[in-house]
């Protein structure tokens, strides 16, 4: 079983053999003819995942800075309720497939050699916490990278 996000529908030819889902929000995203005739064309099945799923998903996004859209967090959302093979490009959701035990398959690009773990840090005072705002000043955190965990095999190719 596979699910499927946007940039699959739009860097893959056809769709190899197997059962595919994909989301409502990532059929909002779906513009081009070929996506649409592709996502027609396989009888692909549109479903929303469970909310535990995406509050999951929310969690874990939030602790490791990556930023999503819904499509994104449904899809990824999906493949975690399903425990089925995420189909995308998308170097964040890869990298939160990664955290999460998600298995995934590229569509067309190269899949991530690195993983970046990232903290929310205040612009201001440089120091980290968890939550939108510093404490100590009420400025909005960002994500910085604390760490890259390199993901190649042990050829380092």
């Amino acid at each position: 079983m596979y699910v499927l996000d946007a940039s699959a529908f739009i860097n893959l030819s056809e769709l190899f053999e197997g059962e595919f889902l994909t989301t409502p929000e990532v059929v909002k995203e779906l513009k081009d003819p070929k996506s649409k005739a592709l996502l027609e064309a396989k009888d692909v099945k549109v479903v929303g995942p469970k909310k535990e799923f995406i509050d999951v998903i929310k969690e874990k996004a939030g602790k490791t800075g990556d930023i999503l859209s819904e499509a994104d967090v449904s899809v990824l959302a999906l493949a975690l309720e399903k425990r089925a093979t995420l189909v995308t490009d998308d170097y964040s959701i890869q990298n939160l497939c990664d955290e999460l035990g998600i298995p995934f398959k590229r569509a067309s690009e190269r899949g991530i050699k690195k993983k970046f773990i990232r903290r929310k840090c205040c612009p201001n005072c440089g120091k980290f916490f968890e939550g939108e705002k510093c404490p100590l000043c009420g400025a909005k955190l960002v994500p910085k990278v604390v760490r890259v965990e390199d993901l190649r095999g042990p050829d380092r190719a």
